[in-house]
């Protein structure tokens, strides 16, 4: 079992045991928390927005990733 990222590398290795794959654990790695961070969502990640509409436009943070719920109060609301 892995302790930490060096040792996660090395358990990574080994379980490549393909000498032509040397090196490429800290790659493999970077590629699948890519992955994880691409799908993973958790609460902590919420916020909370409100704006208004103009000409149908409603800006957004630089870190919005998708929306969850989206409300509209008008005329009706929506």
């Amino acid at each position: 079992m892995f302790t930490d990222y060096a040792s996660l590398q090395t358990e990574i290795q080994d379980w490549f045991d393909r000498p032509d794959l040397a090196g490429k654990a800290a790659t493999f790695i970077a590629f699948g928390e890519a992955c994880i961070y691409r799908d993973l969502r958790v609460r902590q990640m919420e916020k909370s927005l409100s704006g208004t509409l103009a000409s149908g436009v409603f800006a957004i943070p630089g870190d919005w990733i998708e929306a969850k719920h989206l409300r509209v109060v008008g005329s009706p609301d929506t």
